[in-house]
């Protein structure tokens, strides 16, 4: 690779971060004024009381995602595309064998929980409650299946791209809840379906793409590995353990907890000056899947 081809990648990776960044602090700290004045402070917090809760489904993937992605970016960096294949194909397949049944088997047990009435969802109740998590859990496994073909993207120079598409379907999304909230009274469910249907769109320009410029990231359903797995789950579990003390119990926890024994206005106040305070000094990881807190806007 020539010196002003290597300029050229670094270059759009680091401005596609940096607009995904931009993109994910305005999107934080936008739609909070927004889905106040549509829903009121006690509505507003109680889609974040609930989407919060609904982040706790993204541990269903073990950490796999994260160590997946660096397993791949770190083949193709040695020349040794069959491990990277079998990587590929292996997450791609833990995605649809293991960890779409876990969703749905916790999407069974949410259905018999009063989730309306543990978290104080006045304006919500308990079916809107339930769809909610059912969208967040789409969401979710649709951004794990896309952590194998970011990878790919990584692995062959691709980054800036995936950083691009992930910032603009997050613009999209905040332009699609603004106007459906403001002009036309859209509900909490809507506000998850638009999230969902933008994370799918972010997924089929990703895995389109990928497809084209990795020709050995081609999903084979057969393939199922019990010593890669095996290889694999100890630093999956480090990282599961490390997010889940700081996403689930610092972040998400408090949110969960105020929802259930203050209600909707002391998680809203908790979470407007948390989450401004974060996207003012960063912005969530965007690219690796399913991380704790993609659900959470």
């Amino acid at each position: 690779m020539n010196s002003a081809g290597l300029g050229k990648r670094i270059a759009l990776g680091m401005s596609g971060q940096a607009f995904s960044r931009l993109i994910y602090a305005l999107n934080t700290i936008a739609l909070v004024p927004i889905l106040i004045r549509a829903w009121g402070v006690g509505g507003y917090g109680q889609w974040i009381a609930l989407t919060a809760l609904a982040s706790y489904l993204s541990y269903s993937s073990f950490g796999l995602v994260t160590t997946s992605v660096n397993e791949i970016i770190m083949a193709i960096g040695a020349n040794d595309v069959a491990r990277a294949r079998l990587t590929f194909q292996m997450s791609v397949n833990l995605t649809l064998y293991l960890i779409a049944p876990l969703l749905l088997v916790m999407m069974g047990v949410a259905a018999i929980l009063p989730i309306s009435d543990i978290l104080q969802l006045s304006q919500i109740g308990n079916s809107g409650a339930l769809l909610i998590i059912s969208l967040a859990a789409a969401q979710l496994w649709i951004m794990t299946l896309r952590g194998p073909f970011v990878a790919s993207l990584y692995a062959v120079g691709s980054y800036g791209f995936a950083y691009y598409v992930s910032g603009c379907a997050k613009a999209l999304e905040l332009v699609a809840i603004g106007i459906a909230v403001t002009y036309f009274g859209a509900t909490q469910v809507t506000a998850a379906a638009i999230m969902a249907a933008c994370a799918g769109l972010d997924f089929l320009v990703v895995a389109t793409v990928a497809s084209r410029q990795a020709p050995w990231a081609r999903p084979d359903l057969r393939i199922l590995e019990g010593a890669w797995f095996r290889a694999q789950i100890r630093p999956a579990v480090g990282y599961l353990l490390s997010n889940l003390s700081i996403q689930g119990v610092l972040v998400n926890g408090p949110r969960v907890v105020l929802g259930a024994i203050l209600g909707g206005r002391a998680v809203a106040i908790y979470a407007i000056f948390r989450d401004i305070d974060t996207a003012c000094r960063s912005a969530p990881d965007v690219d690796l899947g399913s991380t704790p807190d993609r659900n959470v806007p």
